[in-house]
């Protein structure tokens, strides 16, 4: 099976649990947003800590409505800190509990026993497709938050996940835990973590490259690079969801 197929069986799965409970694309999209406010939350004190060693109030404040100094605008991203972090907390909670009542329902809706050995399988099954349905929409939203600042780098991001994921439906997603890689010997695991960590590398190349060369700055290319590692985190967390859904057995109990 390959990754497009793949996918249009996990579309077809999350809606039909999402009909049966609206609260599963909530809470996966509420896990998702945690984890970009958990990013926000790491690169707002690197931007307050830029804006204060350069001592310039950044062009973009000057674009604003109205008008405040550096000072201000460092009060201001330092009070965002702690906002953010509890938006990271809240979101995180809110995706636990909408998952958790979307699993009761997927499991009732099913017709096993919960005491049925089934039963517990589908429930973990339940957890990795809720959590793979979060890394696609992280993965989306990510890319989107890239082709805002730079339309260039977006395109460039896109096509090396399509040929990182295309690679690992060929060679890892499939693998049995005892397989090992032909020339490595690399567990599936090791294989994707390391696919997906070389791209960040090839991500920071295209990125110097800019500021080098094509005028990006500073502050982009840090925001670039942070999203950059989110997105290939995310690309890795969902190839390693995938190698624990069943889809026959999914099939089997949602027509």
């Amino acid at each position: 099976m390959n990754f497009f197929t793949h996918f249009k069986v996990m579309l077809a799965t999350w809606s039909l649990i999402n009909k049966e409970s609206p609260s599963f694309i909530g809470g996966a999209f509420f896990l998702a947003t945690s984890r970009l406010f958990q990013l926000a939350a790491f690169f707002l004190p690197l931007k307050i800590l830029i804006l204060v060693s350069s001592d310039v109030k950044p062009s973009y404040i000057q674009m604003l409505p109205f008008d405040f100094g550096l000072n201000e605008a460092v009060v201001i991203f330092s009070c965002l800190v702690p906002i953010v972090y509890i938006m990271y907390i809240v979101c995180g909670v809110i995706s636990r509990r909408s998952l958790d009542y979307s699993q009761s329902i997927f499991i009732e809706n099913s017709a096993i026993p919960s005491k049925d050995k089934k039963a517990n399988k589908l429930k973990k099954m339940h957890g990795h497709i809720g959590k793979a349905a979060s890394e696609f929409i992280l993965i989306s939203l990510s890319m989107l938050l890239v082709l805002m600042v730079s339309i260039s780098t977006a395109l460039i991001l896109l096509l090396m996940m399509i040929i990182t994921i295309a690679a690992m439906f060929k060679i890892a997603i499939f693998m049995k835990d005892t397989d090992r890689t032909h020339y490595f010997k690399l567990h599936r695991k090791q294989c994707i973590e390391y696919a997906t960590s070389a791209n960040f590398i090839l991500v920071f190349v295209v990125i110097l490259t800019q500021v080098m060369y094509l005028g990006m700055g500073v502050i982009v290319a840090i925001y670039v690079l942070l999203i950059s590692r989110m997105l290939f985190q995310a690309l890795q967390r969902y190839c390693i969801e995938l190698m624990y859904i069943d889809v026959d057995l999914l099939g089997s109990n949602m027509r």
